[in-house]
């Protein structure tokens, strides 16, 4: 069966049962991921479930339809992206998946690209895609996620509880996504009679969950690539900006510090100098300050790690200067 994706595609396989595919790349939504389904000869509600794994109730439901409704040639359906979808590290090894792509645009780092799919992480995203950093490529097919479970048949979705969903109008609902791990059964040994033993109790402590507590290093992850691109005669211009900070799990062990700024393409290395404290760090760009109403007047985001690094408080806004 031909699959028409409604943005870019790439050759791939379902299973034993689809003989023919085109990449599946995750539609542009209004909070919910889905991909969108030209519908071939012969398809129907419950076919098209049964190739994405999704209950044809539910797919009725996500595209307003009836589940009794019959569908036609080249009629575009889109498939949410709920419980038969996967953007777990080791989604990959996990039966019937199928890859789901997305296409990078214009201007989009890391930070940009797991910001609006699911915040997905890092970790996650260069092991699907072979990435040996976070520096990205306009137009590169990037994969943020699996299908799980594609293409044997209804079974897979009837043997979970049906996902609840919307059907997509001018005054969109946010979807719940559920991901859900099938629960291996072992099989319990044979019993022992043993004489009877007084049960002694064992007192169990309370885990409590810490911050990361930084140690100051004194330079960072990026400081000998940055100093040798100036070597290699690369131009830098030095300004004053305004900004805040943004948390991340990067930096605190490593030196790997990231910065968001409007000013610099996404792999930029620049140097930071905190005017107060006279600390310097070296960071890269990972993306632009989202368009959000809390980043007004903002000309960057820091990571959490580097703000430590410089003395800088978290959630105040301060002035540093930035070589770039």
């Amino acid at each position: 069966m031909r699959r028409k994706m409604i943005v870019f595609g790439l050759a791939l396989l379902f299973a034993a049962s689809v003989s023919a595919q085109k990449n599946l790349v995750q539609g542009s939504g209004t909070g919910t991921l889905y991909l969108n389904h030209t519908v071939a000869a012969k398809e129907g509600l419950y076919s098209i479930g049964r190739m994405y794994n999704i209950a044809p109730k539910d797919l009725a439901a996500f595209n307003g339809m009836q589940a009794t409704q019959g569908l036609s040639i080249g009629q575009t359906i889109k498939i949410p992206l709920a419980s038969n979808f996967s953007q777990d590290i080791n989604a990959a090894s996990k039966p019937g998946a199928v890859p789901v792509y997305y296409t990078v645009k214009e201007k989009e780092g890391m930070y940009r690209v797991s910001l609006n799919h699911n915040k997905v992480t890092y970790d996650a995203l260069k092991k699907w895609n072979g990435l040996p950093g976070e520096t990205l490529t306009v137009g590169q097919p990037l994969i943020i996620g699996y299908i799980t479970g594609a293409g044997d048949g209804m079974a897979a979705a009837n043997n979970n509880a049906p996902v609840k969903t919307e059907p997509v109008t001018t005054n969109p609902v946010k979807e719940e996504v559920v991901v859900k791990t099938e629960e291996k059964k072992e099989t319990a040994p044979p019993v022992v009679k043993e004489e009877s033993k007084p049960v002694v109790k064992e007192e169990t402590k309370p885990v409590v969950k810490t911050q990361p507590v930084y140690t100051p290093k004194g330079s960072s992850y990026f400081q000998r690539a940055y100093e040798d691109e100036i070597r290699s005669g690369r131009t830098v211009k030095t300004t004053t900006l305004s900004g805040a900070i943004f948390k991340s799990t990067s930096g605190w062990q490593d030196g790997k510090f990231y910065i968001l700024m409007n000013s610099a393409q996404p792999g930029t290395l620049v140097k930071i100098t905190n005017i107060g404290s006279n600390k310097t760090i070296y960071a890269k760009v990972l993306g632009e300050v989202p368009d959000l109403r809390q980043n007004s007047g903002l000309s960057f985001r820091l990571s959490n790690a580097a703000a430590a690094e410089l003395g800088v408080k978290e959630d105040s806004k301060f002035n540093v200067e930035i070589s770039q």
